[in-house]
């Protein structure tokens, strides 16, 4: 498995990326990569918890320098039975716990390897930190989806689908704004009508739900839990 190639996001899945992690020549690839996806929903979970930025920002780089980088963190997940997003959500409070216990130094060894920075914060006042981990751990299922159905439009030839799902529907999601009308987009990207363009912006849907729902399946690989796992995304997402 090649996790140094751009984009190794789109092929390398939850398991694949732990299992990397005991291959001395895939090790730092897959942490990096586990850092980069999951990173959000700790940090976000500790300043939720009351920690200020620098703090949760130490916090979550000690987490994943004492307990991915340098332990064996994923050593005790069991593929058959445990769900990922429980795994880490438990392990963030026992760190937490410990850490006051040892007093502990941080360090800002993945900062620095891997340019990370704190997220943005947003959430209800009414939120538990639990819930604010839960939200972010959606979010960045919702991404990683997102990535790997823009890379297959591109890859397929098919562009102008990515690029009129990204301008009809994320970008005015992202931004509040007003999307486009369906007649100018098919314009502008070259479909034949309205309703050509309509036709590729559900086929994209499509494909981003096709994509979470086996990034889901990958974290959670209990064919009997799946299905509950992916319902609470959704709920999540309020998709």
């Amino acid at each position: 498995m090649d996790l140094t190639r751009s984009h190794a996001s789109f092929t390398c899945t939850s398991l694949t990326l732990i299992e990397a992690l005991t291959d001395e020549e895939t090790s730092d690839a897959a942490v990096a990569e586990l850092t980069r996806i999951y990173w959000p929903a700790v940090y976000s979970f500790l300043r939720k918890s009351g920690y200020d930025r620098e703090h949760a920002s130490e916090l979550t780089q000690a987490f994943f320098v004492h307990k991915v980088y340098e332990g064996d963190f994923f050593g005790g997940f069991d593929k058959e039975r445990g769900r990922l997003r429980s795994l880490i959500l438990r392990s963030v409070k026992n760190f937490v716990i410990d850490s006051h216990r040892r007093a502990g130094r941080t360090q800002q060894v993945m900062a620095q390897k891997y340019q990370l920075s704190p997220q943005d914060e947003s959430w209800p006042p009414s939120d538990t930190a639990e819930c604010v981990f839960d939200r972010r751990w959606a979010i960045a299922q919702l991404t990683e989806s997102l990535q790997r159905c823009e890379e297959y439009f591109h890859e397929s030839g098919r562009e102008n689908h990515w690029h009129i799902f990204s301008t009809r529907v994320l970008q005015p999601a992202m931004y509040c704004s007003t999307p486009p009308p369906l007649n100018q987009l098919a314009t502008e990207l070259g479909f034949k009508d309205a309703a050509c363009a309509a036709a590729a912006v559900q086929l994209v849907k499509r494909r981003v739900s096709v994509f979470l729902r086996e990034i889901v399946n990958d974290s959670v690989p209990n064919p009997n839990e799946a299905q509950s796992e992916l319902d609470s995304i959704l709920s999540i997402l309020k998709m």
